[in-house]
């Protein structure tokens, strides 16, 4: 059982896909831990503002905040308090190649096929109160 509310706060808002909520949640986290995950935490942070930039139909934006993720959570197998962040890492990755991020962000425009937030990848061990939210993970 997570103990901590703000990393419970972000988990539901990543469940939901409330990208801005869940970085705001994430800064809480960031500032209470004095260990190595700070960079972990750091690196969500960053993932789940290239998300909002690109939710925004900021593709710019999206791919700088998507590049620092990448510096921080390149070797894509972290894991922080249960939640698999490498594989929700390679999801992102996935995802973001498939609607090609960076050619998108040099035209500076949202392709026009980008899939419905609700697709979106998200973790796949998210709390319970996440479970609920009738956005389950993505496979």
């Amino acid at each position: 059982m997570r103990t901590n509310p703000h990393l419970e706060q972000a988990l539901v808002c990543i469940a939901q896909r409330r990208w801005f909520d869940a970085h705001e949640a994430l800064e809480g986290v960031w500032r209470e831990e004095k260990n190595p995950e700070r960079r972990v935490i750091q690196g969500v942070i960053h993932l789940v503002i290239s998300l909002e930039h690109l939710r925004r139909g900021n593709p710019r934006g999206a791919h700088a905040q998507w590049l620092k993720a990448q510096t921080k959570l390149k070797r894509g197998s972290a894991t922080f308090e249960g939640i698999e962040i490498g594989g929700w890492y390679r999801a992102i990755e996935s995802f973001y190649a498939s609607i090609d991020l960076a050619g998108t962000a040099a035209l500076g425009t949202v392709p026009a096929d980008l899939p419905a937030m609700e697709k979106w990848p998200i973790p796949e061990a998210l709390p319970a109160s996440a479970a609920t939210s009738g956005n389950p993970p993505l496979a």
